[in-house]
């Protein structure tokens, strides 16, 4: 009973493995962005809400400590930074058009201005609530909770997948309910890892933070808890690489050199428990690149790749742009430009100096069949709705339907409702719009709205209602589809800028930066080299989640995680 002041805490760690199903009927204002205006939930709604609960009871924790005098807030020039971003938070929500969805976050992630305010809370009470000697209960539940993540993961990989099972369970009684008139689906691919967390991408957030805890523990830790740790660091390296996030693995790569020029020496002392664990992470990953059919490892590769086309100009004869005429659609592709043109209830090509390109045409499939092996990359259909033609593009994934009417073309979606072709604004990016799996087209159509943010932002979790969604071509073009619903930018600090504001994040930015050098210089001022250790490995944990955070976002999944180990590593450093 003594340690109840720590459950909350504790189980703080645990949210991240909260699966239930929450059927939500939604606004008028997102009712477009969902089938029938139904969001099914299983990842997100209730893990915010268990959260917002235990920072409640976390937080009479904090105050029943101060009321008995057994801790003290001490100053911190720290905190500035910390309370200027907490109140553009507040200030963004009181002023968003859309208040509902900014206190409580967008359908799908609820990481609204409430969850946010909570990871400050959270960072508090882990920096002052426990006591020094607490710190190993607490680091043990968040290992815990790593294990399961990372058991999870591993037996998804191996096709095991109880969550998938549930979550189909689920759907399949519903749609029974509503026979031919709503179909959704769940259907995760072989050996896709996405654990509790959604979306593989998360996993890689918090493999990168897990991974290298474990992995630190067990390179600097003299005591007989280093067999457990490295057993630890391999499962969360499994989980790691399985999950195929580039994204969490270049954390891991960055953390991993700092923390090596770091503590050079001491990995040399202890290079005969270094080398086995290095050879066991090579086997592993061998072993996840074989069964995977070399995918991880082509995905690995992809990342040195694209590193060398951002700074290249290296191109390939991909279709960067669609342009839409009076009578025309024009495909621009790297090397070559081909030209439909509709002339009355006639329908001919050409390429970039307005010359005809032959075709064949498959009446059966209403196909046309270029012989120029330029134009290979799509296919080409013609049909007709409500008597208008109709040009579609197939890219082997989806279709882009752009019809034909008196008012001149516009998007067809697959429900039958059409819509304009209106401008989009964005910033050039020379046609490297597919970098990075598709995120700087989003990163493209994302910094533009940044003029609007300068002081204020949107307001929390709002960015989907923002993001130029009608941007049907592009999305098209660079996503796969054009009704993928954008809800996030793919980058955790772009996301704060359009969310909460620039200056609010510039005091983000202030203090995780203030935040590491206080760390830094405070580290090698610990006498006690246990709680040295654990430091040091939270310490470059939150270096790779904040380097992950270029390309991924701050989920309810992850983020909290992040605040909490951040909060108990400035109890540590500042004992």
């Amino acid at each position: 009973m003594k340690k109840l002041y720590l459950l909350p805490l504790c189980l703080i760690f645990f949210v991240p493995l909260i699966v239930c199903e929450k059927i939500l009927i939604l606004p008028d204002h997102l009712k477009n962005f969902w089938i029938a205006g139904v969001n099914f939930d299983y990842f997100s709604y209730y893990k915010s809400k268990v959260l917002l609960i235990l920072v409640l009871f976390s937080l009479i924790s904090l105050l029943y400590s101060l009321r008995k005098d057994e801790i003290s807030i001490k100053s911190s020039k720290l905190y500035i930074p910390l309370f200027v971003y907490l109140f553009f938070i507040i200030m963004s929500t009181i002023f968003s058009k859309y208040k509902d969805i900014s206190l409580w976050g967008f359908p799908d992630r609820y990481e609204g201005a409430m969850v946010l305010f909570s990871y400050i809370i959270i960072f508090f009470v882990f920096a002052l609530v426990p006591k020094i000697k607490d710190t190993q209960i607490i680091l043990n539940s968040f290992l815990i909770s790593s294990f399961l993540i990372g058991v999870i993961s591993m037996l998804q990989f191996f096709n095991l997948d109880f969550i998938k099972s549930y979550i189909v369970g689920k759907l399949h009684i519903f749609q029974l309910q509503y026979l031919g008139k709503v179909y959704i689906k769940f259907n995760p691919g072989p050996r896709y890892v996405y654990a509790t967390l959604y979306n593989s991408n998360y996993v890689g957030s918090f493999m990168a933070i897990s991974f290298i805890v474990t992995f630190i523990l067990y390179v600097l830790n003299n005591e007989k808890k280093r067999i457990i740790y490295g057993i630890l660091s391999v499962i969360m390296f499994f989980s790691l690489i399985a999950c195929h996030s580039r994204a969490g693995i270049l954390g891991v790569m960055v953390a991993v050199i700092f923390f090596a020029v770091y503590k050079y020496k001491e990995i040399l002392k202890n290079f005969k428990f270094v080398a086995p664990i290095l050879i066991i992470y090579l086997l592993v990953y061998v072993f996840i690149n074989t069964l995977s059919s070399s995918y991880i490892g082509n995905k690995i590769e992809s990342l040195f790749v694209d590193i060398n086309k951002t700074i290249t100009n290296s191109t390939n004869n991909n279709l960067r742009d669609v342009k839409i005429y009076n009578n025309a659609v024009c495909l621009n592709f790297d090397k070559a430009t081909l030209n439909f043109v509709f002339d009355n209830e006639k329908i001919f090509a050409t390429d970039e100096n307005n010359k005809r390109v032959s075709f064949k045409f498959d009446s059966n499939k209403n196909e046309f069949l270029f012989e120029n092996p330029t134009y290979s990359q799509l296919k080409y259909f013609i049909n007709n709705y409500n008597n208008m033609p109709v040009l579609i593009l197939n890219n082997g994934y989806d279709n882009l339907n752009l019809i034909k009417t008196k008012e001149g073309f516009k998007i067809l979606s697959f429900s039958g409702k059409i819509n304009n072709i209106n401008p989009v604004d964005k910033i050039d990016v020379k046609g490297k719009e597919k970098l990075g799996s598709g995120r700087v087209y989003i990163w493209s159509r994302s910094i533009p709205l940044i003029k609007n943010t300068l002081f204020l932002g949107y307001g929390p979790d709002t960015y989907a209602l923002y993001f130029p969604q009608y941007d049907y071509i592009g999305k098209f073009l660079f996503l796969g589809t054009p009704s993928i619903l954008v809800d996030k930018p793919h980058n955790m600090y772009l996301q704060n800028a359009i969310n909460i504001g620039v200056i609010g994040t510039l005091a983000f930015l202030i203090f995780i930066l203030c935040y590491l050098i206080f760390s830094f210089k405070a580290i090698n001022t610990l006498k006690d080299s246990s709680l040295s250790t654990i430091s040091i490995s939270i310490f470059f944990a939150l270096i790779a989640y904040l380097v992950a955070g270029v390309f991924n976002d701050s989920v309810v999944y992850v983020a909290p995680l992040f605040w909490a180990l951040g909060g108990l590593n400035f109890k540590i450093l500042n004992n």
